[in-house]
Order: C-alpha cells, then structure tokens, then sequence
C-alpha cells in the first residue's frame, strides 16, 4: 500500500535548524554549524536471569530475562561540525574549558489553523567541549574542526529535554 502523509509538512529539514550556545538563559545563535549529532547512552544491567523465572504460559517452560534497571549515569554526548569564523563561536569555550547550554531547534511549517509552527528543540544546560586535537591549517581552505561535547548536570535543571510541538492533543 502506499503511505498516507499528513497534510501541512510537518517534516523537519536541515535548512530548518537552528543553533544557539552561550550562558544558560541567555543562548545565542551561532553560525557555522554543518552538521550536529547527540548520542544517550544509558547504563543498563541487562543480563538478569535469575532462578524461577519461567514463562506463565502453561504450554512453554523456559526461562524469562528480567528487566533491565539502571545501574550507572546517563553518558550524554555529540558533536557539532562547524567553521571556525571568529574566536568567540566555539574556539573560547573548548580553550577555557568553560561550560555552556547548547539548544538545537529544528523548526518547520506551522501547525493546521494556527500559527504556531511545528518544533522540536533538544536543550543541554551545561555542556563542556572534550579536549582533542586542535585543529590544522594547511592552506588557503576553510578550518572546519570537530567539537565534540558532553553533557554535565548543573545541579538544577535535567540534563536534556526535548519539546516538541505538533497537532497531537491525546497523550
């Protein structure tokens, strides 16, 4: 069968995003981005067979894995590819290794009847460039380092969130 797509383009694109660092509460937006990934990777016991546990079916008789719980931090981490235009976008925070709030939002067409658009925007209060290499001039061409983050807890707000805006009125 052919898919059914709902109407007004709620899809997201890369010419729809939006970058902004700085301090918490006072983010700006920065050009130079080409390209942002984020990764969570959660600490799991996952291998949890333990004695008794078998199916309830009365037709089967093997064991059943338990649940995984936590049993470590979130390790919440990313990049972002950029070009170095000026000191103050990237290059200030990753040599001070000094913390910043990242916001990634990507924005598209607005919602049907309102004008409201369709959002979704990842926020990071405190994150801290991991030190690398720094990067290369070999010539006339643009620097385009890679500035790998991780995210911190500030002791206040949750590590990530993300909010999404769209037509969904059930939850």
């Amino acid at each position: 069968t052919s898919p059914t797509m709902p109407g007004g383009s709620p899809f997201f694109a890369w010419h729809q995003m939006s970058v902004k660092i700085g301090a918490f509460g006072s983010e700006a937006k920065v050009d130079g981005v080409s390209k942002w990934t984020g990764s969570i990777k959660r600490a799991q016991a996952n291998k949890r067979f333990n004695a008794g546990n078998v199916t309830t079916n009365p037709n089967d008789s093997y064991a059943v894995k338990d649940e995984p719980v936590d049993n470590g931090f979130a390790d919440i981490t990313g990049t972002l590819d950029t070009e170095y235009l000026n000191d103050a976008l990237f290059s200030n925070y990753y040599q001070t290794d000094t913390p910043f709030s990242l916001i990634v939002a990507f924005t598209s067409a607005t919602l049907a009847g309102t004008a409201i658009p369709y959002s979704a925007t990842f926020a990071f209060p405190r994150c801290r460039f991991l030190t690398g290499e720094n990067p290369t001039v070999n010539g006339p061409d643009i620097v385009k380092p890679v500035m790998a983050y991780e995210v911190l807890l500030d002791g206040t707000h949750p590590a990530a969130t993300l909010t999404l805006v769209n037509t969904d009125v059930t939850l």
